[in-house]
């Protein structure tokens, strides 16, 4: 037993010269701090989306009178007629949407590959819905969309400190 924790002992001393890290340091890898602030825009983002679901939901409570389902399976509401599901999911939508923003942010605060990949892919995909939004003539939000989006992709696909730290 004594001779385990010898050989321990200066196995971490030996590692730790080569390292310049303390030998309890040497297993853990550190987030870039601008992946942290991705983290914390995740976190945000979630924060409003609850917001938007909450609100949703207590609007559509407090805004209907009473009986005001038609038969058809709709709420009136101000002379319109919103289906029933139309009204479920603008509740339920933003508050999924919200939970895989807290997910994500959570996983990459904390270096997770495939929060990663998952950030990666809805930057892409947001790149998409802004290259559709630039040709129907939203110039200015889409091109901005896109360079922003593009960078924040081309960073966590590419930077030398976040392929390590999520390797």
């Amino acid at each position: 037993m004594f001779a385990m924790d010898e050989y321990n002992s200066y196995n971490n001393q030996h590692n730790s010269l080569y390292s310049n890290q303390a030998p309890n340091q040497m297993q853990t890898k550190k987030v870039p701090g601008f992946v942290k602030f991705i983290a914390i825009l995740n976190l945000l983002a979630a924060v409003f989306f609850l917001f938007i679901g909450i609100v949703s939901k207590i609007f559509s409570i407090t805004s209907l009178p009473t009986g005001s389902t038609t038969s058809s399976g709709s709420i009136s509401f101000v002379g319109l007629k919103i289906p029933l599901p139309v009204g479920i999911l603008s509740t339920i939508i933003p508050i999924a949407i919200a939970m895989l923003f807290i997910i994500i942010g959570i996983g990459l605060w904390k270096g997770k590959s495939w929060a990663r990949w998952i950030q990666i892919l809805l930057l892409f995909i947001a790149i998409i819905f802004s290259i559709i939004s630039l040709v129907q003539g939203a110039i200015g939000s889409s091109i901005a969309n896109i360079v922003i989006n593009g960078a924040l992709d081309l960073y966590l696909l590419f930077n030398q400190k976040v392929k390590t730290a999520f390797s």
